[in-house]
């Protein structure tokens, strides 16, 4: 999933058995694995919803995006 680098390294920091940075440059750019069976389902939904309103920004502005 991708999260913004903060909070990658917060889950990271605070779930290090739950959240890990995709190795490389993607890692670096957000990009995270999760491994589904050491978290809980709250945890799991805060994480979804997180990547999920990152990149419902990024759709909205590239719809409201002027191509004149």
């Amino acid at each position: 999933m991708k999260l913004a680098p903060e909070e990658q390294s917060f889950k990271s920091m605070m779930a290090p058995h739950a959240f890990a940075p995709v190795p490389n440059a993607w890692g670096r750019q957000g990009w995270t694995t999760i491994l589904l069976a050491a978290m809980d389902v709250s945890e799991l939904r805060d994480a979804l919803e997180t990547a999920w309103r990152h990149a419902t920004k990024k759709t909205t502005k590239k719809k409201n995006k002027c191509t004149n």
